[in-house]
C-alpha cells in the first residue's frame, strides 16, 4: 500500500515539475496614447493651407486624417463595447468580441457575460455622412507573445443604426501575463471619390492571465511542486529502508 502511495505521489510530482518548468516569457506591455475624438467642427485649417494641402498630409499612404464636417453636426450616437478573456488556460484558446450599436438615448450599458470575460464600453459619436460618403469600421487587436486571429486589421462597413460585430480567437503557448491593444478607427470616403480619411475611434487597453491546466500561476506551480517533492521522498523512506534490508540480507547470504 504505501509502494502505491509512493508512486502515485511521484507521478504527481513528475505532471508538477514539467508544468513548472514551462518556459515563462517576458509580459511585453504595448503603449500607445489614448486618442481623443475631435469634433469636426474643432479641426482647423493651419494659416496658409488650403484644403488640397491638408489632404496631402497622411501618415499612411493615400489615407488622410481629415474628417469632413457632417451638414448640420449631426452625429449618431453609438456604444463601443469590448470583451476580453480575463483568464485562459496553457494550450486553450478563447476570444476578443468588439461590439458598436446604436444608442439613440445615450441609456445603453454594456451587458456583462459569464465566462471569467472583462466588459469595457465607451460612448461613440459618428458623424452622419451616410448620404454622401461611405462609412466603415476599421480594427486592428495586437497581444504580443499570444496567437491571435486574424492578425490583418478586420473592416466593417456602417449602415444606419446598424449594429457591427467583430471577433478574434486567441491561443496561449506560456504561461504568464500578456498586455495588448484593439485599436478602432473610423474610415470615411466620399462616393464620388476614392479619397479615404481616416479618425481614430477608441483604443483599449488589454490584459490577460495565462495559467496552467490546474488553473495555478507558474509561481504557485513551482511551490506546490517542490512540496510534493519533499512529501514523496518521506513517502518512499519505508520502501526504500526494505530495498536495503533485502540487499543487505542477500550480501550476507552471499559471504555465508
Amino acid at each position: 500500500m504505501r509502494r502505491l502511495l509512493a508512486f502515485s505521489w511521484w507521478g504527481i510530482v513528475l505532471v508538477l515539475l514539467f508544468a513548472g518548468c514551462q518556459r515563462q516569457p517576458t509580459p511585453v506591455v504595448v503603449t500607445t496614447p489614448t486618442p481623443t475624438f475631435a469634433s469636426p467642427a474643432q479641426i482647423q485649417t493651419p494659416p496658409g493651407a488650403t484644403e488640397e494641402t491638408q489632404a496631402t498630409v497622411t501618415p499612411r499612404p493615400s489615407i488622410a486624417m481629415v474628417m469632413p464636417k457632417p451638414p448640420g453636426s449631426l452625429y449618431e450616437r453609438r456604444l463601443l463595447t469590448v470583451e476580453w478573456p480575463r483568464k485562459m488556460r496553457q494550450g486553450d484558446g478563447d476570444w476578443v468580441r468588439l461590439y458598436i450599436e446604436a444608442d439613440e438615448t445615450g441609456r445603453i450599458t454594456p451587458t456583462v457575460s459569464a465566462g471569467g470575460h472583462v466588459i469595457g464600453g465607451q460612448p461613440i459619436h459618428i458623424p452622419n455622412l451616410y448620404e454622401t460618403h461611405i462609412l466603415s469600421v476599421e480594427a486592428v487587436l495586437q497581444i504580443a507573445g499570444l496567437h491571435v486571429s486574424p492578425a490583418e486589421p478586420v473592416m466593417k462597413r456602417l449602415f444606419p443604426g446598424q449594429p457591427v460585430d467583430m471577433y478574434w480567437t486567441l491561443r496561449a503557448d506560456d504561461m504568464g501575463t500578456y498586455r495588448g491593444i484593439l485599436q478602432v478607427d473610423l474610415l470615411l470616403m466620399p462616393r464620388e471619390s476614392n479619397d479615404i480619411s481616416r479618425h481614430p475611434l477608441a483604443t483599449h487597453h488589454l490584459e490577460i492571465q495565462v495559467v496552467n491546466f490546474l488553473g495555478l500561476s507558474a509561481f504557485w506551480v513551482r511551490l506546490l511542486g517542490g512540496v510534493s517533492t519533499l512529501v514523496g521522498l518521506i513517502l518512499s523512506i519505508p520502501d526504500l529502508l526494505e530495498v536495503w534490508r533485502a540487499l543487505r540480507d542477500a550480501v550476507k547470504g552471499t559471504e555465508a
